[in-house]
């Protein structure tokens, strides 16, 4: 797994963002953004998408932004996967029903499952991974994706670490298997609790 382009969400928005209430739920916007434009080859401008990720996220769901600030706490959090779920679906459904792509959710419970939903990726589709839990007190939720190119080579994004490739001809269980790897050594102590997977293609 290669890091082609280095990526710092949280730096960034730190540096650039003064409203912190427009912090979260940027990964999500900005990732599903990536994965369409890989998916329709286009280019992806990282620095145009931090913007438009900052306004997206506060734009499409007031509800969603109250989940993600943690209003609920650790003990609620039943309440906040509830609260997050509806409009982070939305957020990459409608675009793919615009787009006439195929569009199909699944459920895991912790990172080990990923890898078969990576390796049943077809060529021209993504995987949009949002991953939710309880740290300490604090409810939170992250998303990043894989997408597997219209010429068999696979992608990576994390936007709190960068965009990865690997070697051409490489499989989609190694790809699986590296992208679990790097989940768990990054957030696997953080108490997830569920992960949802919404493939589009």
């Amino acid at each position: 797994m290669i890091r082609d382009i280095a990526l710092n969400q949280g730096a960034w928005l730190v540096n650039n963002v003064v409203d912190k209430q427009r912090h979260g739920g940027v990964c999500h916007a900005m990732t599903t953004e990536w994965v369409f434009d890989k998916l329709q080859n286009r280019n992806w401008v990282v620095h145009e998408s931090y913007w438009r990720g900052v306004s997206h996220q506060r734009a499409y769901a007031i509800y969603w932004q109250d989940a993600l600030r943690g209003l609920w706490g650790g003990a609620h959090y039943n309440q906040y996967l509830q609260i997050a779920l509806r409009p982070t679906e939305k957020f990459i459904s409608d675009p793919a029903r615009r787009q006439g792509r195929d569009f199909h959710v699944d459920h895991v419970f912790n990172l080990n499952q990923l890898s078969p939903h990576i390796i049943g990726l077809s060529a021209g589709s993504g995987l949009v991974i949002v991953m939710f839990g309880v740290d300490g007190n604090d409810n939170w939720g992250h998303t990043v994706a894989v997408v597997r190119q219209a010429n068999d080579d696979y992608l990576f994004l994390d936007i709190n670490q960068g965009q990865y490739s690997w070697a051409g001809g490489t499989s989609g269980g190694v790809a699986g298997r590296e992208v679990e790897k790097s989940l768990n050594r990054l957030y696997g102590n953080d108490g997830i609790r569920d992960v949802y997977l919404y493939r589009v293609g």
